[in-house]
C-alpha cells in the first residue's frame, strides 16, 4: 500500500514536521487483535526511498533529530472534494530507531500510536494510588497507569467514571504500566483502550452478544 496514492486519493505524510509524502513507497498498517488484555493499538511499517529531493538525510546516523523513537508522524488524506482530512492512522510515532539499507537506499520505519509507543515502559510498582478503605473508580486508576507508561495527561480521555472501583491497592503483577492499564480497563465490563486519530487514548465498551457489533 503506497501512501503517495490510495486509489485516486492523495495522502500527505509528515515526519517530524517534514513532508515525506513523495518518497514513501510502502505502508503496512497493523491493527492489534481484540484480545483480553484490554489494549487495541495501531502500528505498522513505513518504507521510504532515497531521493536527492528528500527533505533531509535518510540516514539515522546523520539525522538523529528526525529518525529517533518518539518522532511524530502526521497523515491526512484527500476526501471526495479534494480537501485534506485526518487519516485514520494520523498521530503515529517512530517506535524504534530505524536502520538504513545502503544497498537498496531504503529506510524501513516501525511506527505506532501512543499505546504502541508506551508498551516498552518499565515494570511498575503499585501506581494505583489506592489506599485501603478509600474506593477509587477504575477509570482513575487506569489513567494513573497510562500516565505512568509515559502518555501525557492531555492525551487521555477515558470517559469515566466507569462505575467500578477498588478500595485496596493493586498487587504488583510484574507487568508494565500499559499492561496494567489494559487489565484494569478490561476488568471494568470488558472495556478496551484505543487511540483515536487525534492522538487521544480512549476507552470503549465491548459486547459479545451475537448479532451485535463487537465495539459499541
Amino acid at each position: 500500500m503506497s501512501l503517495v496514492h490510495s486509489g485516486s486519493r492523495r495522502i500527505t505524510t509528515t515526519i517530524g514536521g517534514q513532508d515525506w509524502s513523495s518518497y514513501i513507497v510502502d505502508f503496512q498498517p497493523i491493527r492489534a487483535g481484540l484480545e483480553r488484555d484490554g489494549i487495541l493499538s495501531k502500528s505498522g511499517t513505513i518504507t521510504i526511498a532515497y531521493d536527492s529531493g528528500n527533505p533531509s538525510s535518510l540516514d539515522p546516523l546523520l539525522n538523529a533529530a528526525i529518525w529517533h523513537r518518539g518522532t511524530l508522524i502526521g497523515m491526512t488524506v484527500a476526501n471526495d472534494a479534494g480537501v485534506q482530512i485526518v487519516h485514520p492512522y494520523n498521530n503515529l510515532f517512530i517506535t524504534n530507531i530505524p536502520t538504513l539499507n545502503p544497498a537498496e537506499t531504503l529506510l524501513t520505519v516501525d511506527v505506532g500510536d501512543w499505546l504502541a509507543l508506551a508498551n516498552k515502559s518499565e515494570v511498575p510498582g503499585d501506581d494505583s494510588g489506592v489506599t485501603v478503605g478509600t474506593a477509587v473508580d477504575l477509570s482513575v486508576i487506569c489513567q494513573r497507569y497510562l500516565e505512568r507508561a509515559g502518555i501525557p495527561t492531555a492525551n487521555i480521555a477515558l470517559g469515566g467514571p466507569w462505575g467500578y472501583s477498588k478500595a485496596i491497592p493493586l498487587p504488583k503483577d510484574g507487568v508494565n504500566a500499559l499492561a496494567m492499564a489494559g487489565r484494569i480497563a478490561y476488568a471494568a465490563a470488558f472495556r478496551v483502550l484505543y487511540c483515536d486519530p487525534s492522538g487521544i487514548v480512549r476507552s470503549q465498551l465491548t459486547t459479545v452478544t451475537p448479532g451485535t457489533p463487537l465495539l459499541t
